[in-house]
């Protein structure tokens, strides 16, 4: 029984000056360097211990929890710090804690996946801290382990939608994690092809369920947003193609409910914003953007109606812990910024945005309260610098920024970038944000900037480090900045 295997060859490389003592009340530290994730769940020590990185994992999926040390290691930083609550924040995600996980216990490839996602992650954060050199083997070995998944995505699993689907999701993340932003952006604006088939498959039977199409949607808008930024790729689909119906918002039951629901849309309705910019069509927009308006503007109102009825009830159990206040004020704020985004006549100059002055004024003090309580740190990186520079979920960071973008009221948008600034540098610490001249503007500079450009591109400058790119925007007159 390979589990059972303690007559395995010596250990390889620097695996002997890691050798893992065995499990005692008094060394909890072997539960986490030796346990595998099934006997972790049941709180007993591992059942199935290796005691060789020359063990391989030539097996079938049957075995998949019960790889070398290295592997199961990895595997436990990506699921206890990357799908919660680094990538998604403070709320729970379909995709991320449902079906990626689930995916890890069903599909040798995203398990190979997971696994070298999560030794790179804890690579970066030790190189960040400066303890890169304690460990020369977690390169190699996320680089083995992803190797060993294209093999078995490609020979084994190539016709599965949703194994494709998820593992092109983490490709774009363990891409990102190196530095290499030029292949996570492939990646990245892949997700959209991939997502149209499962949806298709979904119509016709022809799935799982381990990875459902409506779950993945706001995880592949905002790569695709993002991807898109960094490469000035054209649109790749029309303007009015079909798309998916939204998601009813009619009652919501928790927060996370209501997460779940207003970030599909939430996601959508930006990449359709982009794609408006990208078009650079002023006069088809004029006409197209009055429909897409209507459509986004009226689910908006439903979900505001439906999330203020959530709040009373939730206010009438009179049991609301603070970090469920401050979600709620998460999604507050981001729902006043997409309300104005899909109400306000973007094709207009400046001046459209003046009725919403006290949205701005309540976006900024919302996020004041949360950033006075918590913090969102971001995902380590090996390389210059940071993508995806929004993270997956819902945060402040973004509505701020547009509020300093698009506010026309001076003391708002000075409001808003302070919070931002202190935000941006905390997480930065000491390490370069860009290679670029931007590494000297003051916070005014910023905000002439942030005024003036494309907004994603502004973003992905302020936030990532990227080139800054001035790209004049359809219909907008700065000089009523």
């Amino acid at each position: 029984m390979l589990g059972n295997d303690s007559t395995a060859t010596s250990p390889t490389d620097d695996a002997s000056t890691l050798a893992l003592s065995p499990y005692t009340p008094n060394n909890p530290s072997a539960t986490m360097r030796t346990g595998c994730l099934s006997c972790h769940k049941e709180g007993v020590p591992c059942k199935h211990q290796a005691t060789s990185e020359d063990w391989r994992i030539n097996r079938d999926v049957a075995w998949q929890w019960h790889g070398t040390w290295r592997e199961r290691r990895g595997l436990h930083v990506f699921a206890g710090f990357l799908t919660a609550p680094g990538v998604m924040g403070f709320f729970e995600s379909p995709f991320w804690h449902r079906a990626v996980m689930l995916a890890c216990d069903n599909s040798a490839t995203i398990f190979h996946l997971a696994s070298a996602i999560g030794s790179l992650y804890e690579h970066a954060l030790k190189s960040a801290a400066g303890f890169a050199h304690t460990d020369r083997r977690a390169v190699p070995f996320a680089l083995e382990q992803c190797n060993r998944s294209i093999v078995l995505l490609t020979r084994d699993e190539s016709s599965n939608a949703e194994v494709s689907l998820t593992a092109c999701v983490l490709f774009a993340c363990f891409e990102a994690l190196q530095g290499e932003t030029q292949r996570a952006t492939v990646h990245s604006l892949q997700g959209r092809k991939l997502l149209r088939h499962l949806e298709f498959l979904e119509a016709t039977g022809q799935t799982m369920g381990l990875v459902r199409s409506e779950d993945v949607v706001p995880v592949i808008s905002s790569l695709e947003m993002q991807a898109k930024t960094l490469q000035g790729t054209a649109m790749t689909r029309s303007l009015t193609a079909p798309e998916p119906p939204f998601p009813d918002a009619s009652y919501l039951y928790s927060l996370d409910h209501a997460n779940v629901a207003f970030h599909h849309v939430y996601a959508r309705l930006l990449v359709w914003v982009q794609e408006w910019y990208l078009s650079g069509n002023l006069h088809v927009m004029t006409v197209l953007t009055a429909e897409k308006r209507a459509t986004f503007a009226a689910w908006m109102r439903q979900w505001g109606n439906s999330f203020t009825e959530l709040l009373f009830r939730l206010g009438q159990e009179d049991n609301l812990p603070p970090g469920d206040v401050n979600r709620a004020k998460i999604l507050e704020a981001n729902h006043l910024t997409a309300s104005m985004m899909s109400n306000a006549d973007q094709t207009a100059n400046r001046s459209v945005w003046d009725e919403y002055e006290d949205s701005f004024a309540t976006v900024v003090e919302l996020s004041a309260c949360v950033l006075a309580t918590f913090r969102l740190d971001q995902h380590p990186s090996l390389g210059k610098v940071q993508f995806p520079f929004l993270t997956h979920g819902l945060w402040v960071d973004q509505p701020l920024f547009i509020t300093m973008s698009r506010c026309t009221n001076p003391e708002i948008r000075r409001k808003a970038a302070g919070l931002l600034f202190g935000e941006r540098d905390r997480k930065a610490g000491k390490k370069k944000r860009s290679v670029h001249e931007v590494d000297d503007w003051t916070m005014d500079q910023w905000i002439d900037y942030a005024v003036r450009t494309r907004m994603d591109s502004a973003m992905a400058a302020f936030f990532g480090g990227f080139a800054v790119e001035s790209v004049d925007i359809p219909g907008f007159d700065a000089n009523c900045a």
